[in-house]
């Protein structure tokens, strides 16, 4: 199954009058097979249908917030790698007790160049991550909670992968007021670096450093 990610755009929806249920059926189903390597393997399981109330967890713009950290992160990762690594040329070639050379004064000079760029972009990234923070905060301090806005839809599916093994998937879709829109789709996917619950958890520990 390809990944699903967070749409954030409002996506309007074809669907034809009829029972709560069987809107939502249409919609998990209309949802799912679009990211399907096989989308005839496609089988329903179980759709829920429950009302959705605001929450920091279903603010468009925290979780937008947080799955732009989830990303940061992993950017914040690779860049130390690079800082440490500039740092350890500047150390080998800034070693002169052995006498200098035309090259070994190049190389640290590159050295050098290389760790003021990464100290920049390492800082770049740091302050984005904070600014990605900051917005969370903002969010829930600004929220109305417990307002009803939509209905959410939790989805269990069977399907093919991309080796041809039939899987267990499960998303969960939250739609406007009327179920005539969608704004939200999350997948539960343990191998999806932005699935709910680890969205969740950075907005938690976003929270819980305040």
């Amino acid at each position: 199954m390809k990944r699903l990610v967070l749409i954030f755009a409002v996506v309007p929806l074809l669907v034809s009058c009829g029972g709560r249920e069987k809107k939502a059926e249409k919609i998990a189903k209309e949802t799912v097979v679009k990211t399907l390597y096989y989308p005839d393997t496609y089988e329903p399981v179980e759709t829920v249908v429950d009302s959705a109330f605001v929450t920091i967890y279903t603010n468009k713009e925290a979780l937008m917030a947080a799955y732009e950290i989830i990303d940061l992160k992993m950017e914040r990762e690779r860049l130390q790698m690079d800082y440490e690594g500039a740092l350890s040329d500047v150390s080998l070639y800034g070693d002169f007790t052995y006498g200098r050379s035309a090259y070994r004064e190049e190389k640290y000079r590159q050295a050098k160049e290389e760790l003021a760029e990464a100290e920049r972009k390492l800082k770049g990234c740091e302050d984005e991550l904070k600014e990605q923070q900051t917005i969370i905060r903002t969010c829930y301090e600004t929220i109305n909670e417990g307002v009803f806005c939509g209905w959410v839809i939790a989805h269990r599916y069977r399907a093919e992968n991309g080796n041809g093994m039939t899987l267990m998937g499960d998303v969960v879709i939250l739609t406007d007021k009327d179920m005539e829109n969608i704004v939200n789709v999350f997948t539960d996917d343990e191998f999806d670096d932005h699935n709910i619950n680890k969205l969740r958890d950075i907005i938690d520990d976003v929270l819980d450093e305040d």
